[in-house]
This record gives C-alpha cells, sequence and structure tokens, in this order.
C-alpha cells in the first residue's frame, strides 16, 4: 500500500480547494518516498487501482479521474466531506 501524505499545488492556485489544481503527490510506501506528477499517478492508478491512501483519519483510496476538457487529474474516492481529503495534506 502506498500513502500520499503531501500536495504540491500548481503555480498560481497554491490556496485552491480543487484537486484538478494539484500538481505534484509525494507518496509514501515500502520502496521509499518522493514527489510523483499527477500525471504518473493517475497512469498508476489506472493500472493499480485501490492501492494508494491518503494519510488521513478517514483514509480515503485514490481514485484516477479525467475533466471534462480531458485532463487527467487525482481525487479521493466517496468522501464525506466538503473537500477533498486530498486537499487537506500539507502543502509545500
Amino acid at each position: 500500500m502506498l500513502y500520499a501524505t503531501k500536495i504540491k499545488m500548481n503555480s498560481g492556485a497554491e490556496e485552491s480547494r480543487c484537486s484538478k489544481d494539484i500538481e505534484y503527490i509525494y507518496l509514501k510506501g515500502a520502496h521509499g518516498e518522493t514527489y510523483h506528477t499527477k500525471e504518473m499517478v493517475h497512469a498508476y492508478l489506472e493500472n493499480c487501482s485501490e492501492t494508494i491512501v491518503v494519510k488521513c483519519s478517514e483514509a480515503p483510496l485514490l481514485e484516477a479521474a479525467t475533466s471534462e476538457s480531458g485532463s487527467q487529474y487525482v481525487r479521493s474516492r466517496n468522501f464525506r466531506t466538503e473537500i477533498d481529503p486530498l486537499l487537506t495534506l500539507p502543502r509545500v
């Protein structure tokens, strides 16, 4: 299992509450920890769904998503709050 522990937002969107504005996701797992682009995480989830969890009290799984314009992004699956738990992670 991998854990999303931090995020980095796109330049100019540092305070955004929209998953589509995430640029990098910091993943921790058995084989180390590093930042990955949202496109890399999206591709990984397309092949290995249910393998990345947001490191927070709710611990939702991440899922690959595609916007209406065709942009790939990542979001929490089935969260019960107004704000995606992925967006509550520390930002750098």
